[in-house]
């Protein structure tokens, strides 16, 4: 742990070599932003393929096509996504909803 003394100098030098408005400039600041905004799009995206593919789904049980129900549940397991935490998540998600709702309609 550092002392109060140390902390005081390590916060002066700090403050004196990077000021708080230039800290954070160059790439490192832009590239994060970037990031940040491309994850946000892509949560979007997801989301609407995911509704896209739960209303193509229960269309489908609706009118009795197990073949194409089947289809569509292999294509989806087999998309190739990203390995990201988030899309593994609302895969996921949609996988337990399909298992659900094709208990709920086949029963």
């Amino acid at each position: 742990m550092f002392s109060r003394k140390k902390r005081a100098l390590s916060l002066f030098f700090r403050e004196n070599i990077f000021p708080r408005n230039l800290r954070f400039r160059g790439n490192n600041g832009k590239r994060k932003k970037r990031k940040l905004r491309e994850e946000k799009k892509f949560k979007k995206a997801s989301f609407f393929k995911l509704f896209f593919f739960t209303k193509l789904f229960l269309s489908l049980v609706k009118k009795g096509l197990k073949k194409e129900v089947t289809l569509l549940f292999s294509v989806f397991s087999q998309a190739k996504e990203k390995k990201k935490k988030f899309e593994r998540k609302l895969k996921n998600k949609f996988i337990y909803f399909l298992i659900f709702s094709h208990k709920l309609f086949s029963s």
